[in-house]
């Protein structure tokens, strides 16, 4: 593990070095990296390397696994709701490569979350002795662990909780309710100062892979299949996620 990140680290600050000197990137230059530096430059201030390589790992190591996982649970939720999966097929191709006003895959795509989060379990750490809203006092260094699987299926949260309703979200108008509004309730992505900063970005590669393989192909759950969850670091499908996959004419 130490030799993988001494790796890792040494490969990313020869990158950042190359960036910080004003070496561009393959392509158009509009890297991670770049970015963020022009936002740091917009604010006023200097990035730190150590921040700059943190960022990176963020959204390269902490958004794979996650985003795979949503995936899963949304082609296993579509394969047994083809009416939605129609509905989504249908909006893919009414706004071409137009993912913002995707607003039934957005929808669907949060509930989808909702009921199976990508990471079901978190732990934080108090750094200092802190009491919780219950009155439950916490020690420095105690670690506390809560559930974001139960809480997405809360009936106090959301009605009929084990269902797959993305209409949940889709508001009056037809645009769809930003899950960032339903605050601690809807803790798929963290929440509060610690929400998860890759969250847009995941969800617009999550609406790209979707729109496009629903665009070309149909989408059905092996005979006698039904997956079963895997509580590791991110909510797994125990044997995988066993689907025919069929091109449409």
């Amino acid at each position: 593990m130490k030799k993988d990140v001494e790796y890792i680290n040494n490969y990313l600050a020869g990158v950042i070095k190359d960036r910080v000197e004003g070496g561009e990137a393959e392509g158009d230059g509009q890297d991670l990296i770049s970015l963020f530096m022009e936002s740091c430059e917009k604010d006023g201030r200097v990035p730190e390397s150590d921040e700059l390589r943190d960022l990176i790992m963020s959204f390269v190591i902490a958004g794979r696994d996650t985003t795979a996982s949503l995936l899963t649970w949304t082609f296993y939720l579509l394969s047994s709701n083809k009416e939605m999966m129609q509905r989504a097929r249908q909006e893919a191709r009414d706004n071409e490569d137009d993912y913002d006003s995707m607003c039934w895959t957005q929808a669907m795509l949060q509930e989808a979350l909702r009921l199976y989060p990508s990471v079901p379990l978190e732990f934080k750490t108090a750094r200092e002795d802190d009491t919780l809203p219950c009155g439950t006092f916490v020690p420095a260094g105690t670690r506390v662990m809560y559930n974001p699987f139960v809480v997405l299926r809360n009936p106090a949260n959301f009605d009929d909780p084990n269902d797959f309703k993305p209409e949940r979200w889709i508001e009056e108008d037809g645009a769809c309710r930003k899950y960032d509004l339903q605050g601690f309730s809807y803790p798929a992505f963290n929440a509060g100062p610690r929400i998860c900063l890759g969250r847009q970005m995941a969800m617009m590669e999550a609406k790209v892979v979707v729109s496009h393989l629903l665009n070309e192909l149909d989408f059905d759950l092996e005979p006698g299949f039904v997956p079963s969850t895997k509580f590791t670091i991110v909510l797994a499908a125990r044997h995988g996620l066993r689907v025919n996959a069929t091109p449409l004419e």
